[in-house]
């Protein structure tokens, strides 16, 4: 037997995934995004856990990746972090498929 899941429901089987420790917003965004973009595929919770991880920013993903920053430092404490932030997410961008949400980024593993 097939069941499509929607968003919602979605969301909630990438939440039980005990082993995942995706927030919320994460799972919904993980959700939408193969809502969107997935033909019918199986639902695999284990696929989904080793090709997508949760950051809480994109300074931090893109850190684990080899990504070094370049800011100014004549900029104040806020306008640097907002630089890095941006800089992390191009990084990021021109790499993998990057989910934004609430929580941080989740990313697909590259």
């Amino acid at each position: 037997m097939i069941i499509k899941l929607f968003s919602y429901s979605l969301a909630n089987q990438i939440m039980r995934d005990c082993q995942a420790n995706y927030s919320s917003d994460g799972a919904r965004a993980l959700a939408e995004f193969f809502d969107e973009n997935a033909e019918e595929e199986e639902f695999d919770a284990v696929a989904i856990r080793c090709d997508w991880s949760e950051y809480k920013s994109a300074c931090e993903a893109a850190s684990e990746y080899g990504w070094e920053e370049d800011v100014d430092d004549d900029d104040d404490d806020d306008e640097k972090e907002e630089k890095r932030e941006s800089q992390a997410l191009s990084f990021l961008e021109d790499k993998t498929t990057v989910l934004i949400h609430d929580s941080g980024v989740t990313i697909l593993n590259f």
